[in-house]
């Protein structure tokens, strides 16, 4: 079964298989930035590194291809696979945290500061995917849940763009 039965995606079936869907999630929260552990505590407090891994190990097509380029960094080659739930998800999670300032081309950080010591940080991350990649992305491969649900997806039409939250 496709992901385009689910009702979040219909609204790309008159797309072309090369038109490109771009997937945006961002979260953020309240830092104390005087002492530069503000993006400590966003890694720690949000859940958009989460969400980046999760979707990266989905099996879905990415264009730049997120995970190859973690992988040719020899970032995962301490992962050891064991039993039958191999926390792979987790450990692509961590390894982006540890090396987040390595890591700028799939997430950005930015800091609104308040005062002279505290602020809010956000951390985004954006994901571009064929049509034609979601098209035959499986839902086996979901075996849990959409690896873009409450992601931001937008896309360009002839009549403008088109954006919405995905929620399945």
């Amino acid at each position: 079964m496709s992901i385009f039965n689910k009702p979040t995606f219909q609204q790309f079936e008159d797309f072309d298989d090369e038109d490109v869907v771009t997937f945006v999630y961002e979260d953020g929260c309240d830092v104390v930035h005087f002492n530069e552990t503000h993006v400590d505590t966003a890694l720690a407090e949000t859940d958009t590194i989460n969400r980046l891994a999760e979707a990266i190990v989905s099996g879905v097509v990415i264009e730049g291809n997120p995970l190859s380029s973690i992988r040719a960094q020899g970032l995962l080659d301490g992962y050891e696979r064991e039993g039958m739930y191999s926390g792979f998800q987790d450990y692509v999670a961590q390894t982006i945290k540890e090396n987040f300032y390595d890591m700028g081309e799939f997430v950005e950080e930015s800091t609104e500061h308040f005062d002279h010591k505290r602020g809010f940080t956000n951390l985004r991350t954006e994901l571009k995917v064929k049509v034609g990649n979601l098209r035959n992305m499986k839902s086996k491969e979901m075996s849990y849940s959409n690896p873009f649900n409450y992601w931001t997806a937008e896309a360009s039409t002839p009549k403008g763009r088109l954006s919405f939250v995905v929620k399945d």
